[in-house]
Formats: C-alpha cells, structure tokens, sequence
C-alpha cells in the first residue's frame, strides 16, 4: 500500500489517538505502518507516542498566560469598557498579576500590558474622555427610544411643523475663560509651555433659544449683581439683546419666567402652525407652576427631556454651546495679547457678541437638530453612538436541546458532563473523537471559569477594602474645631482626647451620687434602725 499524499494528511485527534492505540496495543508492528493506515503524519505521531501534547494544548515556556486565560482578561476588559470603565494599562497588569497570583507562578512584566494590547486585535489603546456617571447610566437605549417617541407622539398630536419646533439651554461662562490649546513653542522648551489667563472669574449665564429651521432667538444674559450700568448697552450692540442680573451670576426662577416672556415676545408673530414645541430640560426654574401656567395660555407645549441626557439630546448641546466657548475663549486669547488682564463686563459683552454671531450660525443649529435626531426625525442618529447594553444570554431548556459546547457555568458543566458520560457508555472501537472534544471544551470551560473566579475574587477584595474606608468614615464624629493657628494630625488627636475626657467628666459630675441611708436610732452609717445594735 502506498504512503498517502502529504497533502491529504489531516491532522485529525482522534485519528491521532487510534493510531496511538493501534501502535501501543501491537495491532500495528510499527508507527509508519499506524501513520500510514489512520492517515496521520508519522513526525506527530511519533511526537505524540514521545509524550507531546496537541498544538491546542501547548503553551510557550516564556508565556505567562494561556490562550484561554487571556480570552477571559479579553472578555472583561471589554466588559468594563461597556459599562464606561475602560482600564487603564496599569490596571490590566493588575488583573493579569492577579491571575498569575491565583495560579502560583510569578508575576507579569513591567511592559506585558502594552505588549498585550498591541497583539491583540480586540483591543487599542485611546485617550480617554471623563463625564458624570448619571449621564453613562441615562444611555440606555430604552429610554432614548421612549424619548423619540414620546416625541413623535406629541408633534402627531398637536401637528406640530419644525418651523415651530424649539430647543433652549443655558450655558454658563467666566468672564476670562480660555480652553488648554496647541501652541507654537520653542523646540528647546522644557515642560509644557504655559498660557496666560485674565483674571476676572465673575459668573455670567446664557439663556439661548433656537428653532429646528435653524433660526434663533436673540441671547439672554445673566450678569452679576444688584443693578444695570448704561456701559452694557453700548450703540453697536443687537437691539433685541436683553439683560439682567443676580446675585451670582446664575439663574433663578424669576429669570426663568423672564425668558418664557422674551420666547413669547420674539417667537409670536413668526409663529406658523396652532401650537409651538418647547424642548427643555429638568431645572427647577423650568417646572415652576408659574412657568408651566404661561406656556398653557399661550399655545406652548413643553417638552422635558430624561434627566441627565442633554448631551446627546440637547440639540444646543450637540451644535452650539460646544463651538460657542471655543469662539469665545479665542477672543480671550487675542484679549491677552493686547496685554488686557483684566476683562471688564463691557469686554465680556464685546467678546461675546463676535463669539455668538461666528457660532450661532444657521448651519450649527441645523447640525445640532439633526445630530440629536429631532429634525430631520430619526432617532438612530443618536441610538447609534450608544454602547450596547449587555445582557444575559439564556441557558439551555432540556438536556435534550443541550450540545458539545463550552460551558460557562456551573449548570452548563454538569450537562456537559452527563453528555461524555453516555457518549462513553456508547462508545466501544468507533473513533473518540467527540468525546475527545466534549472534554477539552470541558476543561476549557473549567479554566474559564477558574480565571474568571480569580478576577471576580479581587473585585470583590477591593469592593470589601473600600467598603470598610466608608463605613470607618461615616464612624468618626464630624465635630468643628475653633483655632487662631495652623493644627498639625498629632495637635488635632490630643485636641479630641482632651475634649472625650472633659465630656465624661462632666458627665461624672452631672450623675446624681447615690444615698447612703443613716440609722435613724443612733445616727450611724450602714444599718437602719431595725438592724441597729444600739436600739436598746
């Protein structure tokens, strides 16, 4: 019989294992002639007979983790970074060490991390953005697409046009903000070169309208403090431009019900359908029932949209207010290079009117209608940009249903194991293949799950440290301490010794002391009268 076509050789296990048994039980009288009638190459043959193990199974001597181990650090590394919690390189090490930790060998190496991220193409290595949790928890596609439709429903309801569809904000600035930029420097510099800043940091807030046809309504100010000056409003600026001042420089609800007027004033006679649409969100000045009540007279219906989702559905916010304090902190910029340091609110208000106009543009507005999928109308333009919510997949229903997999729990291990133990119970010279591979997926699910204990394990270590630094915090007595002078920690710890013992001293001495009875026969301590010896 003639050797077969390498070419044709597959490298099949169970194959492999026949031949194995057919050489080590004598059916075979040599491993060319095994190799030759199971089809097998005779070197894997003969390097398995030597005790080699499959390339599946082999794992480099320099490797610190096996392929299974860094699928799982895989899988919850993409697992945190769902959940807006994407790790840093250090934090991976961590997590690799800790596998390491649970197996007994020696910990990964200082640029395994780097290493890893590079070879794997699941994952990269970005600059990562910060913003508040309450806005992560509110991207959840399920109340993003009862928004649009409680969106849609309205404008069916009231036949609502876009030409009557408005959005408005606020936008809070300082009079000398100016955003980190690249700049020019000098090659030689060491260090980051360094940008000078105004000093005035007075607060002054912009309430701003804008419709979906891409029109606005004129700004609304809110400066600090108790009267107007003349100064502000200047010939050059807008007419339709309004003002007004508090204490702080933020708005109240008496501004709020400012503006609804000025929305009425400016939008009335522009106005072409029954109704007009008000998009908002949920500050207090906006739900007040005197403000609710002006929009009912006059044909306003309003919109609040889920709290802490004005970054994605604000359509100010998506197009405008972003481009706005660009615009603005570059005319504060040009303010420092004409050696002005101290911005004055006529400055503010020269600064921010060339901001507004270079801004406010009807092409932004559009883009940030469209962007936060109100007109044209399409909730996916903002649906799409939102991570996945995980979910839970479902197990099997029947042991009948259930097939050769890798488990991944507990429940799928033992349906596993009850499937290799009838394949066994059938199984007598027919190759073993299936039952070779139900039990390396098998011990691959153990591993999996072996790994990610270890994972789960330091989770919870760290999840149980800080829980204990809370509940010690939320022990200690929080308690003023009057001083004319600088305390040092060992100052403040005899400070609070000294006053625990002047408290239970003047507890002791509040106590009421306890009576000692006398004999009302002899007047002496100890006994009464009944008991006394002197009665006779």
């Amino acid at each position: 019989m003639a050797p077969p076509n390498r070419a044709q050789i597959s490298p099949n296990e169970g194959n492999i294992l026949l031949a194995m048994s057919a050489f080590q039980s004598g059916q075979c009288a040599s491993i060319s002639a095994a190799a030759r009638i199971y089809n097998v190459s005779k070197a894997t043959l003969t390097r398995r007979i030597n005790g080699g193990t499959t390339r599946e199974d082999y794992t480099p001597t320099n490797k610190k983790l096996t392929n299974i181990e860094e699928e799982v650090l895989i899988r919850d590394i993409l697992k945190l970074d769902a959940q807006g919690l994407s790790p840093t390189i250090s934090l991976v090490r961590e997590m690799a060490d800790t596998i390491c930790r649970a197996k007994g060998i020696p910990r990964v190496g200082v640029k395994w991390a780097n290493n890893f991220v590079k070879r794997t193409p699941a994952l990269t290595i970005k600059l990562g953005r910060a913003y508040e949790c309450q806005r992560k928890l509110c991207e959840d596609p399920e109340i993003i697409r009862g928004w649009f439709e409680l969106v849609k429903n309205t404008i069916n309801k009231y036949g609502i046009l876009p030409e009557d569809t408005y959005n408005f904000d606020e936008a809070g600035f300082q009079m000398g903000q100016i955003s980190a930029s690249k700049v020019v420097t000098d090659a030689d510099r060491l260090g980051r070169p360094k940008q000078v800043k105004p000093t005035n940091t007075e607060w002054v807030t912009l309430i701003q309208g804008a419709c979906a046809d891409g029109s606005t309504i004129p700004p609304f100010l809110v400066l600090k403090g108790k009267e107007f000056n003349h100064a502000w409003f200047y010939q050059s600026l807008p007419s339709t431009w309004t003002f007004t001042v508090s204490r702080n420089g933020w708005t109240t609800d008496r501004i709020g019900l400012q503006w609804i007027h000025h929305f009425e004033k400016h939008t009335r006679q522009k106005t072409v359908g029954s109704k007009r649409l008000l998009i908002l969100d949920n500050h207090g000045s906006h739900i007040t029932p005197e403000f609710r009540s002006f929009c009912e007279d006059n044909s306003i219906v309003l919109l609040w949209m889920p709290p802490h989702s004005s970054h994605l559905l604000q359509p100010l916010d998506v197009g405008c207010f972003g481009p706005l304090k660009t615009a603005f902190s570059k005319q504060n910029q040009d303010l420092i290079r004409n050696h002005i340091f101290h911005v004055t609110k006529v400055d503010f208000i020269t600064a921010f009117k060339k901001a507004f106009l270079a801004s406010f543009t009807q092409a932004n507005v559009e883009a940030g209608f469209r962007g936060s999928g109100l007109h044209p109308f399409d909730p996916e333009a903002v649906l799409f940009h939102l991570d996945p919510v995980p979910r839970s997949p479902s197990l099997p229903l029947s042991q009948e249903s259930w097939c050769t997999k890798t488990p991944s729990n507990t429940q799928e291990v033992e349906k596993q194991a009850t499937l290799i133990k009838k394949r066994l119970e059938r199984h007598q010279s027919s190759s073993p293949t299936p039952i070779v591979e139900a039990l390396r997926q098998l011990a691959k699910g153990a591993q999996i799950m072996a790994t990610s204990a270890a994972l789960m394990q330091s989770q919870v270590t760290t999840l149980q440290q800080a829980n204990e630094a809370m509940h010690e915090r939320r022990k200690r007595k929080r308690k003023a301490i009057q001083s004319d002078h600088a305390l040092s920690v060992a100052e403040v710890q005899a400070l609070v010794v000294q006053t625990h013992v002047e408290a239970e001293i003047r507890e002791e001495m509040l106590r009421p002391k306890k009576r000692i009875s006398k004999c009302s026969g002899c007047g002496e301590q100890g006994h009464t009268i009944r008991t006394c010896r002197n009665r006779e």
